[in-house]
């Protein structure tokens, strides 16, 4: 499974950075850091995966929504992203690109059109994939 280089980085970092820590720090400040670094796995906003193209599938539902992003549900039979949802995808409206993308999509719905989708490997707090590429096939 391929890996963004991105989240590689932030994975090595962080595993520096806490061992560091629990190498300097009292029983209590080891339990602080390991409390903050559960609450940043489990509550976090975001959470990272593999990138890459899914398969073609038609657009089941787009949905413009008032909070600055769009989401997509495809029928897609594979996606290579580590998001637990496998049907979902996002992109925020201020993301260079995002018009020409909901575009696309658009198009796709009312022709009838198979699409694929790039997800960047980034997950949002309902576990929906980031997207930063629509691939229409007539």
């Amino acid at each position: 499974m391929e890996y963004s280089f991105q989240a590689i980085i932030i994975s090595r970092l962080s595993q520096v950075i806490v061992l560091f820590l629990m190498e300097k720090l009292t029983m209590f400040g080891k339990q602080i850091v390991l409390f903050g670094l559960a609450c940043s796995i489990f509550m976090g906003g975001e959470a990272w995966g593999a990138a890459g193209w899914t398969s073609y599938g038609t657009v089941a539902e787009l949905r413009a929504t008032s909070m600055n992003r769009f989401y997509v549900k495809l029928n897609v039979t594979s996606n290579p992203t580590d998001c637990r949802n496998k049907e979902w995808f996002y992109r925020d409206y201020t993301r260079p690109g995002a018009d020409y993308m909901f575009r696309a999509l658009l198009v796709a719905v009312t022709d009838g059109k198979k699409v694929r989708v790039y997800v960047t490997g980034i997950c949002d707090i309902d576990a929906y994939s980031e997207i930063t590429s629509v691939s229409v096939v007539p």
